[in-house]
């Protein structure tokens, strides 16, 4: 429970103080890359690069939740796109089979069509979405934030000292 208050907490976070919209973007596209990946040791490996470069987590947690719903509705449309790249290049295919006999890279499950059809997915959308992510938190940041009144960030006012004539009792 105590983690699904600190995620909500996170993303009252991103909505109300001033974030870095390059990090912002980053992980907006970090978000979307993991979200067309399935389970496998690529999704891990960016999974983990996501956790060790600096972003912002909140804003890549919550594009991987959206863009996981876009990713369930488009895959149909990405598993052609991996059998295409996988299948029917054929300058390619002496690649996919000294890949698939190096230790580890198996793993990756590079040779199914759904992994590599998402993989192309991300990487081609990846700089649209850090561009796009980085520009929309501005915008969002800059002209929408200040006119919804509970994520207007807090005025700091300095604080008062009172001194009374008598002096500290």
């Amino acid at each position: 429970m105590l983690d699904i208050l600190n995620i909500f907490k996170h993303l009252m976070d991103l909505l109300k103080k001033d974030q870095n919209p390059t990090e912002v973007g980053l992980a907006i596209a970090f978000g979307f890359v993991m979200a067309f990946q399935p389970v496998s040791l690529l999704s891990v490996v960016i999974f983990v690069i996501f956790f060790v470069i600096k972003v912002n987590k909140a804003a890549g947690f919550l594009s991987l939740f959206l863009f996981k719903i876009i990713a369930v509705a488009v895959e149909p449309a990405v598993v052609p796109l991996g059998a295409f790249v996988l299948m029917d290049i054929p300058f390619l295919v002496p690649l996919w089979a000294k890949l698939r006999n190096i230790p580890i890279v198996p793993q990756t499950k590079f040779y199914n069509t759904a992994v590599m059809g998402g993989f192309l997915v991300g990487i081609i959308g990846f700089l649209p979405m850090f561009l796009g992510g980085k520009k929309a938190y501005i915008f969002y940041r800059d002209k929408v934030r200040d006119k919804i009144p509970f994520l207007r960030p807090k005025k700091k006012t300095g604080s008062v000292v009172s001194v009374t004539a008598g002096g500290a009792r």
